[in-house]
Parts: structure tokens; sequence; C-alpha cells
């Protein structure tokens, strides 16, 4: 039966290419292939499909076969790479094996094309089976590190040289090192007492010679960083390399005190008391009547009580639990007696102070010689349980008691919490919004929009947006929708947070429908201040508004947004403003101005500025009329700004109104033109006017061909 392949050649003769694919076929190979010629059709062809093997000819008229290598190590895929060439020399072929290449193979010895790929291949799926092995074995790693972390003893590999190579978390704290102070010493020498060093190692080397057997389990001391002594109960095992004993993997449990409470005991008949007393959970005896026998200090601790005020009285009397409920633990005590054993069960208790606790017990008879002696009760602790299952119980309480729409779906959609605010905003009772899919309660979500928001969610952790949610009668309801990636058991989810915003769209609407009117009330006075200042001066009717056609286009071209255009081309409206209190016959003059009167037409921008100052403009309309006679070197008025103190805006009306001024005809001069205008734009770029400003304004007549109206 032949064996597929799948084979991309890069050759640019056919008949060569004929001739390799012939003598593969030849090799019993059912073949599939490709021929490609330049580094564009190859990078097609390794997008198009995966390949077994490469086989590329050493040189091509536009590509080469050291290029095709390249290729394939810079997108870091496992493919063999064969080259074969017509002529090669030894360097070439030494030049070739170290850029990567599998082989080459000369064209007249194609006959060991075959061989090469079937050695290829074999050793190409024995690196997979390595790589494989390689990341099953880093997972192992890691999970044997994280093993490692939790574990509540230690855990320590020795090599045959007695050199620490391994030691968790629990050992350093044991030994009280850190693991650099432990990893890479030698253990007999550093971390047992002098006394015991020369004996246990020696024992080791036996171990370690194979002349000893294993001990899997011992004790013996260890010696910590502060000096003192520890007791540790070893478990041991050998490790072995092609087998080889080349080291030890031992466990050790810090017995110490136990070994210390051992001591005591066998010195005690009391053993079993004094191993109660040191237990962290209550442990109380009863006799078969209920009188108290003994407590552990756990019990006392958590009780609140002495033990001189409990022992010898009747637990019934001390008050633990509620009156109440005592019938049903009586009822329990007498089942007991009867033999019966209790599991876990949850007892409210009340300390002396009246603080209530809560503990898991478990009860049992005890007996002697086969009789019945009395009743002994084991139970923990568990008030902080009980208190984070109130938190949480609190919490979905109050998770239910949101006004938002709280839902919480899997990557597909599919629900698995939603909570009443839910319910009610979308109309449906719990089950049946349980059955609905979260992407199917949007109306406008399609399918490239959801996708498009999961990809966003999954990146960023969490988004917001608003869309329009549907309720069960039909009623389309705008929410805005805050979406976070959670965990649950491992698995991804997302809790999406909904708050139905009808009432915020309809305040948004007339919002904006109280700035459309507002803009328009703005515009008609600007309208009305423009045609009042125009009235009074024929000569220069429609000056503001050319000079602001002018400033429009300079700000347009300068990025300004659409909110910043409007604000500049109201205050080029009425930049002139100021004129209304100038006489008419001096704005009218046909012949020079004296001082007096240049002096009252200088005025102009301060009345402009005092007259616009208590309209609340959204934009400094005002300032802009003040400063647009400023010039850049400090000779303008009326305040002889300069540079970076004068607004940029008002930059912008300046040399729009210059422009507009000399381009125009004045009753004291004829229109100059607008090249003049440009000139004097040019020559005093950076002097008078600012260099940005002036350049767009050329731009935007020169090139882009901007032309004023009458």
């Amino acid at each position: 039966m032949s064996k597929p392949l799948r084979v991309l050649i890069v050759e640019d003769s056919p008949d060569d290419a004929e001739l390799i694919v012939r003598e593969i076929k030849r090799g019993g190979f059912d073949l599939v292939f490709e021929r490609v010629e330049t580094s564009q059709a190859m990078k097609k062809a390794l997008n198009r499909k995966s390949w077994d093997i490469i086989i590329a000819d050493y040189v091509l008229p536009r590509f080469s076969g050291l290029r095709a290598l390249a290729m394939v190590k810079e997108r870091e895929i496992d493919i063999p790479f064969i080259l074969v060439s017509g002529e090669i020399g030894e360097e070439t072929a030494i030049e070739v094996m170290k850029a990567g290449a599998s082989d080459y193979i000369m064209k007249n010895k194609l006959t060991r094309i075959v061989p090469a790929i079937l050695r290829e291949l074999s050793e190409a799926a024995a690196r997979r089976e390595r790589r494989v092995a390689r990341e099953e074995l880093g997972r192992q790693k890691d999970r044997a590190s994280s093993y490692l972390g939790i574990a509540g003893v230690i855990i320590i590999a020795i090599n045959a040289e007695g050199i620490v190579t391994l030691i968790n978390k629990k050992g350093c704290e044991i030994l009280g090192y850190k693991e650099s102070e432990i990893v890479g010493k030698n253990w007999f020498a550093n971390f047992l007492p002098r006394r015991l060093r020369t004996d246990v190692r020696k024992v080791f080397n036996q171990l370690m010679d194979g002349k000893v057997k294993n001990v899997e389990q011992y004790e013996n001391l260890v010696l910590r960083k502060d000096g003192t002594e520890r007791v540790i109960a070893w478990h041991n095992a050998l490790l072995r390399e092609k087998g080889e004993i080349v080291g030890t993997l031992s466990s050790g449990k810090d017995v110490t005190e136990y070994k210390e409470y051992e001591s005591r005991l066998q010195e005690s008949e009391e053993r079993s008391r004094n191993l109660i007393e040191m237990a962290p959970d209550a442990i109380i005896t009863l006799d078969l009547k209920g009188n108290i026998l003994t407590m552990n200090p756990s019990a006392v601790e958590i009780s609140g009580y002495s033990a001189d005020e409990i022992i010898g009285k009747r637990f019934t009397k001390i008050g633990f639990v509620k009156a109440k409920e005592m019938p049903k633990y009586l009822k329990l005590f007498g089942s007991l007696i009867k033999g019966a054993v209790s599991g876990p069960l949850e007892i409210k208790c009340k300390r002396k102070d009246g603080t209530i606790y809560w503990l898991e017990a478990r009860a049992g008879l005890l007996e002697k010689s086969g009789k019945k002696t009395g009743v002994q009760i084991i139970a923990r602790d568990i008030t902080e349980r009980k208190q984070v299952e109130q938190d949480v119980q609190m919490r979905a309480r109050l998770l239910d008691a949101a006004n938002d729409s709280i839902i919480v779906h899997d990557m597909e959609g599919n629900l698995i919490y939603v909570n009443e605010g839910a319910c009610k905003a979308y109309g449906y009772n719990h089950d049946k919004l349980m059955a609905k899919n979260a992407f199917k309660l949007r109306t406008d979500e399609k399918e490239e929009s959801i996708n498009n928001k999961m990809k966003d969610l999954v990146k960023e952790g969490d988004v917001t947006f608003e869309s329009s949610a549907i309720r069960k009668d039909g009623r389309v309801m705008p929410v805005e929708i805050f979406a976070q990636m959670i965990q649950l058991d491992g698995k991804q989810y997302v809790m999406n947070i909904a708050r139905d915003i009808t009432e915020r769209r309809k305040a948004e609407q007339d919002i904006r429908q109280t700035l459309r009117s507002l803009k328009r009330t703005i515009n008609g006075t600007v309208e009305a201040i423009s045609l009042t200042v125009e009235s009074r001066d024929p000569y220069t009717a429609g000056h503001q508004r050319r000079v602001t056609s002018i400033a429009g286009a300079i700000a347009k071209q300068m990025g300004f947004s659409k909110d910043e255009r409007i604000g500049l081309e109201t205050a080029a409206m009425v930049h002139d403003i100021g004129k209304i209190q100038i006489p008419a016959e001096i704005l009218n003059k046909p012949g020079k101005l004296s001082e007096v009167e240049f002096s009252l037409i200088k005025n102009h921008p301060s009345v402009g500025y005092d007259i616009l100052k208590s309209i609340d403009f959204p934009w400094p309309v005002a300032r802009i009329t003040l400063e647009h006679h400023e010039r850049m070197n400090g000779s303008g008025y009326p305040q002889g700004l300069s540079g970076d103190k004068i607004l940029f805006q008002a930059r912008i009306v300046a040399v729009a109104d210059v422009v507009e001024a000399m381009q125009s005809h004045r009753p004291y001069r004829p229109a100059f033109g607008v090249d003049k205008a440009l000139a004097e734009i040019k020559n005093n770029k950076g002097i008078l006017y600012d260099p940005e400003v002036a350049d767009v304004c050329i731009k935007v007549f020169e090139k882009l061909g901007f032309k004023l109206s009458n």
C-alpha cells in the first residue's frame, strides 16, 4: 500500500522536478506535490497547507535553496529540508548543512533521494515525539512543582555525592533557610548535627554502593539555621538511572512536637489524655448520664468557659445551645448510648460571653473491655466557614435585590445564572429566561458584532457598550451593558450587568434639542451683531464674513474639530464689533487718518471685548476679538502681546483679517489683490504672523485654490 507524502519542490525546471517526482513515486509513495520557483510562491504554498518534506534546488534564477531554507527557519516549523544541486563543492555542502538543511543530494544521484526522505521523515517523527515528550515532561514538572509547593512535609532529593538537588517550601521553612541556601550544599555537612554526620554519611554511602538495603522509613535529627534541632520522620525512595542508584528522594514530616509528646506520655499513664489536650479540635467525653467528664484545652478555649465551670455538669445545664433545640440533642444522645455513630453535625452554640459560634461535631460510644463507659464528642470550630457561607448567601440575595439585570453565561451565550432584576427587565419568569441565549436577548446584534465584542472582552477582560434588549412583550429597551470575564470551576464565563437607559436616552435627546436651539440663538445673535457693524461701514460690508471664510479654511487644514471651527468662525464674524463706537466719518474717511483718529481705530478690539465678554459663549470669542490685532513681535495692539501669549485662534483671525483687507477696496486706497496680500504674509511670517498659520494660509490659496466670493 502506497504511503502518502506531501512534498513542496522548489525548482525552476519542470523537467528536473519531474525527475524528482518520478524517483519518489518509484519509492512507493502516494505523492502530493507542488512546484514553486519564487519566494512569493513558496510563502503562499507554506500558508496554504502543511508539507511533509521540502526539496529545493540550490540555485534558481529568482530564488535560491538557502533563501528557501531561511524562510522555513524564520517560521520555526520542523520540516525536513533537502537541497539538490547539479554540482556543489565540499565547502558549499558544509555551508548548507550548517544553515540547517537535513541533507544535500546531487541531481545525478537522485536514487539517494528516497532513502534520504525515509530517514528524514523518521527523524522528524522522532523529533516530534521528543518534543511532545518534553512538553509533557514540562507539564509534569509544573504539576510536581505545584505539589511540592503545597506539600505539608519536607520533599528533598539528594544525589550520590550527598548534594541537595531539590527541596520544597516546607523543607525550607523547617530548616529555616532559603532554597538558594540549601540546594547545591552537602546535606550531611550542613544540615545534620555534627555528632551524627559520620555515621549517617557512612550508611548513605553504603546505600549508594548497593551494600545495604534501603530503609523506607526512619527518623533522625536535622540541624536548623538557628542551631536548633528537629526530629524528622522520613520516607525514602531510591532514585535510579539506567538501573544505577543515583540518589534518594525523601519525604519527611516534622515530628519533633509529637516525639516530645510521646516521650512525656511514655512516662505517664495519661498518654491518651495528653494527646487529646494537644488536639486543635475540641474533644469532650461524657458519661452515660450526659455529665461532662473531660474537656481538652481547645474545647475550653472555643466554649469560653473554664474547665471548672463545666466538668461534672450535665451538658443540658451548660447553655451551649438554645433550650428549644435541646430535645433534639437529648434524642441524639440517647441513640449514641444505644451504639449509633453520629456523622458530621453542624451545631449553633453560644459562648459564655454570649457570642455565637458554630461547631461541626462527630460523636461515638466509648467502651472499655466491652463495656459502655460514655460518649466522646470531637468538634471543629467552623465559625469562619459559616460566616463565609452566610456572606455568599447575602451576596446572592443582594444580587437578586439589585435593580440592574445581572446575567452570567458561557462563551456560547448559554445562561447559567440570572438575578431577579433580569427576570423583571426582560419580562420572563426565572426558568423561561434561563432557557434563552444571552446573545438573542439583544435586538441589534449580528453574529459579526457579537464575535467582535467577545474578542474585545477576552482581550481586555471587561468592556462597556450600549445595545438594545427585547422584552417578552416585544418592547425594545435601550441598555448599557458592562461585561466582564470571570472564572468558575476553572471555566471561562461572562458576567453581564445591564441597565435600562431609556430615561437617560430621553434626557440626552432633550439636551441635544436644547443645544440645537441654543446654537440657533447664538448664530442669530452673531449674525445680528455682524450686520450692525457692516451697516455703519458700507466699504467693508462683507469683510467679517470673508474673514470668517478664510479663518475657517485655515482651521480645517490645521485639523480643528467641528466645534473648534464653529467657535473660531463665530469670533471672526464679530471681530470688528468694537468699530460700532467709532464715528462713521472716520470709518469712511478717504484720506489718511490723524493720530487721534487712528487711536480711536486701535481701540476697537478693546471695545469689542467689553461688548462680548458678558455673553456666555462656549468659546473664547471675546478674547479672540481683543487679540486679533496683536502681532508675534509685540508690535500689535491694544496690549502689545507677543508670541505664545497671543491666543492661537486670534493668530488665525489676524492672518485672515490682513489677507481679506489687502485684497479688498477701502475708501483710502484701492484693492491690492490676493498676490500682494499673500506676499505680505510670506514676508512677515514669524515676525508679525504665526509661521504655522501663515504657511497654511498660503497653502489654502496657492495649492488648494481657495477663492473669496463677494
